[in-house]
């Protein structure tokens, strides 16, 4: 069934509606009109349109699936194209938010280490921790928000 994807959809409907009809009249000819020049093949065209008008039925109910099933498969295909389209914008909020946090804790590790060299003389001068370099690596551990991590 798969290379009937190569072939137009309206050839393929017209194809399974001829042999349709085609059995359908051919039925009728054999078992309700008894003409004289049909007399002599009356078997031959029963036996002939059952078999197209079975044919015809056969085809006609896959072709209806064929349908039904690349209906469902555009309806799917269509729901992929938004889902992706919903993810490359959240994708873009959620880096817009980690560059932005990125930012602010080179900000405040750029204050941090500014505040070190300042107080540096005061953090080498003894061999005490002041409460300064406390402090600082306080700040330091806590979030750019005053979280702590």
């Amino acid at each position: 069934m798969w290379m009937l994807a190569f072939i137009p959809d309206s050839i393929i409907h017209g194809f399974v509606n001829s042999v349709f009809y085609a059995g359908i009249i051919a039925s009728l000819l054999g078992f309700v009109f008894n003409f004289g020049f049909l007399r002599p093949y009356r078997l031959l065209v029963q036996v002939l349109g059952i078999m197209l008008l079975v044919a015809g039925v056969y085809f006609k109910g896959g072709y209806e699936v064929e349908m039904q099933w690349r209906a469902r498969a555009a309806e799917l295909q269509a729901k992929i194209d938004a889902a992706t389209v919903k993810s490359q914008e959240t994708n873009t909020v959620i880096q817009t938010k980690v560059v932005t946090k990125i930012k602010r804790v080179k900000e405040v590790q750029v204050k941090l280490q500014k505040e070190i060299v300042e107080k540096e003389k005061i953090i080498n001068g003894e061999c005490v921790v002041p409460k300064e370099a406390v402090e600082i690596l306080n700040k330091a551990a806590e979030g750019p928000q005053g979280e702590t991590k």
